[in-house]
C-alpha cells in the first residue's frame, strides 16, 4: 500500500503526541555515521576549546618569556654599558698615574739634558695661564687649552731657563704630537723659552713620522717604571 501524504501528516501528529518515538524513529531511518554526527560535533567543539585553552596558555608563556628575553637584553646591554665605562675610567687612570709619575720622576728622566727640575702643581700652571690671559697674550680657548698639558716643567739647560710642556701617554701617537705643539706654542706667547715633549711607553708609527718633522722632543718610558706602582 502507497505512503499518502495523509498518512505522512498523521506520523507527524503521532509523534507530537508522543515525541519519545523520535529517537526510535530516527535509529530506524537514519544510519549510524548521521546519528553519531551531533556526538561528534560536541566532541570536536570540546577539543577545540581545549586546544584553544591550550593555545592561550602557551600564548601567555611566550609572552612571559619574551618579557624576560627583553629584561635579560636591556640587563646585558646596561652591564656592557657599565663595564665599557669601567674599561674608560680604568683607562682614564691609568693615564691619570702615568701623568703622576711623570711630573714626580721628572728630575730622574729629564736630568740627562735639563737641571733645577721642577714640575709645575695644577695651581701654577693655572696661574701662569690667568696671568696670559689677562695680558691679552692669550685667548679664552687657549687658556683653556694649557690647563690641559699634561705636565708643564721648569728647568734650567746651558742657555738658561727653559719651559717643558709635555704631553704624557702609554702610547703616544701622531695627535699627541701635534696637540703638545700647539700649547707649548700658548705658553711661548708668554715670553717664556719653551720646549715641547712627548713621553711614553709606545710610540705610533704617525707619531714618529711627526717626531721627525718636528722640534718635538721624545723621552721613552720603560714600562716596568710605568706599572711598578700600579
Amino acid at each position: 500500500m502507497a505512503f499518502s501524504v495523509q498518512d505522512f501528516r498523521d506520523l507527524l501528529r503521532i509523534l507530537d503526541e508522543h515525541p519519545e518515538w523520535k529517537a526510535e524513529l530516527r535509529r530506524a531511518v537514519l544510519a549510524d555515521e548521521v546519528l553519531e554526527l551531533p556526538r561528534i560535533v560536541r566532541e570536536l567543539a570540546e577539543a577545540q576549546r581545549r586546544t584553544e585553552e591550550r593555545l592561550e596558555a602557551l600564548t601567555a608563556r611566550v609572552d612571559a618569556l619574551t618579557a624576560r628575553v627583553e629584561e635579560l637584553t636591556a640587563a646585558q646591554r646596561r652591564t656592557e654599558q657599565t663595564v665599557q665605562r669601567l674599561v674608560i675610567d680604568a683607562a682614564d687612570l691609568k693615564g691619570d698615574l702615568l701623568e703622576w709619575k711623570f711630573r714626580r720622576r721628572a728630575p730622574s728622566i729629564l736630568g740627562r739634558e735639563f737641571r733645577r727640575i721642577h714640575a709645575l702643581d695644577d695651581e701654577e700652571v693655572a696661574e701662569i695661564a690667568e696671568d696670559a690671559f689677562d695680558a691679552g697674550q692669550v685667548d679664552g680657548e687657549e687658556r683653556a687649552d694649557l690647563l690641559n698639558a699634561d705636565a708643564v716643567i721648569r728647568a734650567r739647560d746651558d742657555a738658561g731657563e727653559v719651559w717643558l710642556v709635555v704631553e704624557v701617554s702609554r702610547t703616544v701617537d701622531r695627535h699627541d704630537v701635534r696637540r703638545v705643539r700647539r700649547r707649548a706654542g700658548i705658553l711661548a706667547r708668554t715670553g717664556r723659552r719653551t720646549v715641547a715633549g712627548v713621553a711614553g711607553e709606545r710610540f705610533t708609527l704617525g707619531a714618529e713620522e711627526e717626531l721627525r718633522s718636528s722640534d718635538v722632543q721624545k723621552w721613552t718610558l720603560p714600562v716596568a717604571r710605568a706599572e711598578e706602582a700600579e
